[in-house]
């Protein structure tokens, strides 16, 4: 199970591990759901509206193999995880992936630094996505799918991103990737939901980070640069 969803989304098939997480027959996540569960079982027949409950000398309703998922929720479907640059989450990755039929996440981490939080939410034609950079931290925050070819580096501030402000910054990479210290920032992306295609428009986007006077970041190097 631990492995299942990771794999899927790694080949390319996030949407088949989003119908694998959200499905509500039996055997699933979403079947105790639908009767009422709270926790993870151990099992998937721990209790089927067929049998009952299964043997009571294996049978607990609060366990973690089919719950190593989790994994898989916080760092592909949250986009939560290590940066090579950094340990500890010194340095971290912001990348989410939203998709199926989920329509908000959110996710936390109370690390050494502080608390790094990242949640999205779509809303029709919108897809809003907040995140939380503790201080000390360096993130990079892709969002490749959007599928936009924008690449740029911000610091500490205010952004209103318009149409000049972007001709000016892309580039031929296919994600948008921030690099920041510390903070919380907003994104508010459209999406073009008739052609499948997620479009960014740059007069609906705005970035805040909440502390102004934290120190610049090192510029991470645009992905096509050699």
């Amino acid at each position: 199970v631990g492995y299942l969803c990771p794999t899927l989304s790694r080949l390319g098939h996030s949407d088949v591990a989003y119908r694998l997480l959200l499905q509500d027959t039996y055997p699933s996540w979403g079947y105790s759901i639908k009767y009422n569960a709270t926790t993870i079982w151990e099992r998937w027949d721990g209790w089927t509206q067929e049998k009952g409950f299964q043997d009571p000398a294996m049978n607990s309703f609060n366990h973690y193999s089919l719950g190593s998922v989790g994994r898989w929720l916080f760092q592909s479907v949250a986009g939560i995880d290590t940066h090579e640059e950094g340990v500890g989450f010194k340095s971290i990755v912001i990348a989410p992936k939203p998709g199926g039929n989920l329509h908000k996440m959110t996710a936390r981490y109370q690390s050494i630094n502080g608390l790094i939080g990242m949640s999205w939410e779509t809303n029709g034609a919108n897809i809003t996505l907040t995140i939380d950079i503790p201080v000390n931290t360096k993130a990079f925050i892709d969002l490749s799918f959007l599928k936009q070819p924008i690449h740029t580096n911000v610091g500490s501030g205010s952004y209103i991103k318009d149409n000049q402000y972007l001709d000016q910054i892309h580039k031929t990479s296919v994600v948008l990737a921030l690099a920041l210290c510390c903070g919380c920032i907003a994104f508010i992306v459209s999406i073009c939901l008739k052609s499948g295609q997620k479009i960014l428009k740059p007069n609906e986007t705005k970035v805040h980070v909440i502390n102004p006077n934290a120190p610049q970041p090192n510029p991470l190097p645009d992905p096509n640069e050699k």
